[in-house]
C-alpha cells in the first residue's frame, strides 16, 4: 500500500490575495484579482486585463534581502519562493542555517513552472545585442534556466532530497503534486514541497493572446481590447453562457507533503489526506483530442483508476473543483455527471477559482488544490464569480444550487476531487479527505 501522504504546509502568491489567509479570505469573500493592465495594453495585446499578484517591488526587494538573493530579475521564482517558504513555515518546519554540514536528506521538492526564466533571457538578449555581454552578470544563468525555480529553493531550505522543476502546462502545479506524492508514498522522502509558478511578464500573457482552439475557431484568450478596462472583475466567466475566452494570471502556490507518520511524529497540524493522484495523456488522439485541447474521454477512463486506488466510490465526493476555464466546461460537467453517477441537485458542489485569479498556467493546478483544501479545511464552498447564467449545456445537468454564487458556510466536505487539463492533451486527477484524527 505504501504510505499514507498529507498536506502539513501551505502558502499562496495570487493575485486575489498574497499570502494563505489573504488567499482564503479573498475566496470566501469572492474577490477577484484580476484587473486592467498597462503593459498588456502597450503591447496591444487582444486581451489587455490580467492576474498579476499585489507584490511591490519594495516587499519583492526586502524578500530578497532577506533571504540574501542578489539581483533577481524574475517575478516567476520571486512568486515562488515567497510560497515556498511560506508553506515550509506553515508547516512549523524549521529554516536551514548556512553553518549547517549537511542538507535535509529527507525533504525535497518537485517545483513547476512554464518559462519563469524568461526575464532573465529578454535582459540577457538585449545586453547581448548592444554587446555588453560582460554586463550580463553571474546570476542569469541560474534565473533563466527552467530549475532556477526548484534551485534557489532548496538553497534557502537545505533540501537533500530529489530538488527538481517539472513543466506541463496548466497540469504542472497538479503534477507536482502527483509526484511528491509517489516519492512519500514509495518511501523515497518523507516529505516533499511541491507547487508551480508562472511569471507575469508580458513575455507571457503575449504568447497565449493569438491562439486558437481547433475546430472553434475561437481565440483561447479573451480578444476584447478596451471592454474591460473600467470592469475587468467581469471579464473571465467560466461555466457562463457569456464566456468568451481565457483571462490569463500569474502567481504561485506552495505545499508541503509529507509521509502520515512523519507528520504524527512532529505533531504537526494536518489540513488534508491525498488518497490517490493519477497522471493522464490522451496522446492527442480521437475526435477531441489534439496538443491545443484535451481529450475528456482518456481522462476520465484515468480517473476511473484514482478512485479504485482511493478507494473510494465516486458517489462519495462533496465537492469538485475541476478545470472549468473556456471552451470545454459543458463537456466536463457532462462526463463528471457519468463519472460520479449524480446529476441535479445530488450532483456534489463545484465551483471555478480561476473566475477570481484568472488561469495562472503553471501555477494554476497547486492554487486550486489549496483553493480545495481549504475549503474542506474551513468547511465552505467559496462562489463562483461571473457565473451566471450559467451555460445552457451545464444548467441541463446540475442544479444551479450546486454552483454558488456567494460562498456557502458550514458545509462537510469530507472527500473532494480536484481534475486538470492542460494544453498537450495532459490532465491529472486527485482525491483528498478531510482530515479527521484518522
Amino acid at each position: 500500500m505504501g504510505n499514507r501522504v498529507v498536506i502539513t504546509g501551505m502558502g499562496v502568491v495570487a493575485p486575489n490575495g498574497v499570502g494563505l489567509s489573504s488567499f482564503n479570505k479573498a475566496l470566501m469573500e469572492g474577490k477577484s484579482g484580476i484587473a486592467f493592465q498597462q503593459v498588456l495594453a502597450d503591447w496591444n495585446l487582444g486581451c489587455q486585463v490580467g492576474g498579476i499578484p499585489p507584490v511591490t517591488k519594495e516587499e519583492g526587494d526586502a524578500f530578497a534581502k532577506q533571504y540574501n538573493i542578489v539581483k533577481l530579475r524574475s517575478p516567476g521564482i520571486l512568486y515562488g519562493l515567497m510560497a515556498g517558504v511560506e508553506a515550509w513555515l506553515d508547516a512549523g518546519l524549521p529554516l536551514s542555517h548556512r553553518k549547517d554540514s549537511f542538507p535535509d536528506w529527507d525533504s525535497g521538492c518537485i517545483f513547476g513552472t512554464s518559462v519563469s526564466g524568461v526575464d532573465a533571457f529578454a535582459y540577457n538578449v538585449a545586453l547581448a545585442r548592444e554587446g555588453n555581454v560582460r554586463k550580463i552578470g553571474g546570476r542569469i544563468a541560474q534565473q533563466a534556466m527552467n530549475s532556477g525555480i526548484s534551485a534557489y529553493l532548496g538553497g534557502i531550505l537545505g533540501l537533500g532530497n530529489q530538488v527538481t522543476t517539472n513543466s506541463s502546462e496548466g497540469n504542472t502545479g497538479s503534477e507536482s503534486i502527483a509526484e511528491c506524492f509517489y516519492r512519500i508514498q514509495s518511501g523515497q522522502a518523507k516529505r516533499m514541497i511541491a507547487g508551480g509558478t508562472e511569471s507575469s511578464s508580458p513575455y507571457v500573457f503575449q504568447a497565449y493572446d493569438s491562439t486558437i482552439i481547433p475546430d472553434t475557431k475561437a481565440y483561447l484568450l479573451l480578444q476584447e481590447k478596451g471592454k474591460y478596462s473600467k470592469s475587468p472583475e467581469k471579464a473571465f466567466t467560466p461555466i457562463s453562457m457569456k464566456n468568451k475566452g481565457v483571462v490569463i494570471g500569474s502567481g504561485s502556490g506552495a505545499l508541503v507533503l509529507e509521509s502520515l507518520a512523519s507528520a504524527k511524529r512532529r505533531k504537526a497540524r494536518i489540513y488534508a489526506e491525498i488518497l490517490s493522484a493519477n497522471i493522464s495523456c490522451g496522446g492527442a488522439l480521437g475526435k477531441y483530442g489534439g496538443i491545443e485541447r484535451s481529450n475528456i474521454d482518456v481522462f476520465f477512463k484515468a480517473l476511473h483508476i484514482g478512485f479504485k486506488e482511493a478507494k473510494t466510490d465516486p458517489s462519495e465526493i462533496t465537492y469538485v473543483n475541476s478545470t472549468f476555464q473556456n471552451y470545454c466546461d459543458n463537456r466536463e460537467v457532462h462526463y463528471l455527471t457519468k463519472l460520479l453517477g449524480l446529476t441535479g441537485k445530488y450532483f456534489p458542489y463545484f465551483n471555478s477559482t480561476k473566475s477570481m485569479i484568472g488561469h495562472c498556467l503553471s501555477a494554476s493546478g497547486s492554487l486550486e488544490t489549496i483553493a480545495t483544501v481549504l475549503q474542506m479545511y474551513h468547511s465552505y464552498i467559496h462562489p463562483s464569480i461571473n457565473g451566471t447564467p450559467l451555460h445552457p449545456d451545464i444548467a441541463g445537468l446540475v442544479s444551479s444550487d450546486k454552483v454558488p454564487t456567494k460562498a456557502v458556510k458550514g458545509i462537510n466536505i469530507e472527500k473532494a476531487l480536484k481534475t486538470t487539463m492542460a494544453l498537450g492533451d495532459v490532465c491529472s486527477g486527485m482525491i483528498l479527505k478531510k482530515w479527521n484524527d484518522g
